[in-house]
């Protein structure tokens, strides 16, 4: 079997039905955090219950709940912010529920399924070496990498607002956001890595 085969496989018969049930856990974790902060709002409103419940805990919970209902149009955005036009075309592809069975469907008829689109690349780039075969590969398991990165930033907001986090919590969640930023845009940051090395005479 060729080289570039084997890698499309396992780009899409391994890693993107992993990388769809992490969006829709991901989802249903947003959606469980978002019920509990208005929950916790509901007793902000108890002038009773105010002193026992962290405002700043139902913020983050109500802040994680909605991006990671939807968590991909917040990630591009961001991507989109910090390094403009340069993000993967990738990161944008969408897989619909006309295709193939895929977790995704449980959640939305259209989801994201940037490995998908990194296998097609492979696919139809018949000619490429196995060191651009390999490139691609590399940017889509950085992107697998950075968006669980992305989900757990986000989680660990929530722990630290129901003080769970020992001192220096939020610089780990904010860590773990721009970390997954960095994973979903590999091509971009390799190519500003590239160039500050040639800068220093390093090939």
């Amino acid at each position: 079997m060729p080289f570039s085969q084997v890698i499309y496989n396992m780009l899409a018969h391994g890693m993107d039905p992993l990388f769809t049930i992490m969006v829709m856990v991901a989802r249903l974790m947003g959606l469980g955090m978002f019920i509990v902060g208005l929950n916790r709002l509901h007793k902000h409103a108890g002038f009773q219950s105010v002193n026992r419940v962290s405002a700043k805990g139902t913020a983050f919970y109500l802040l994680s709940g909605a991006v990671l209902i939807a968590f991909m149009p917040e990630l591009t955005a961001l991507s989109s912010g910090l390094v403009g036009p340069a993000i993967p075309s990738e990161l944008l592809n969408t897989c619909t529920a006309s295709g193939p069975a895929n977790a995704g469907n449980f959640l939305s008829g259209q989801y994201p399924c940037p490995m998908i689109a990194y296998a097609n690349e492979i696919k139809s780039n018949t000619q490429w070496s196995q060191a651009q075969v390999m490139a691609d590969f590399a940017y889509a398991t950085l992107t697998l990498i950075g968006v669980y990165a992305f989900i757990k930033g986000f989680v660990l907001l929530v722990k630290l607002g129901d003080g769970q986090q020992q001192q220096g919590g939020m610089g780990q969640a904010v860590t773990h956001i721009l970390a997954g930023v960095v994973g979903v845009n590999g091509p971009f940051f390799y190519s500003v890595l590239s160039s500050l090395l040639s800068g220093f005479g390093v090939n």
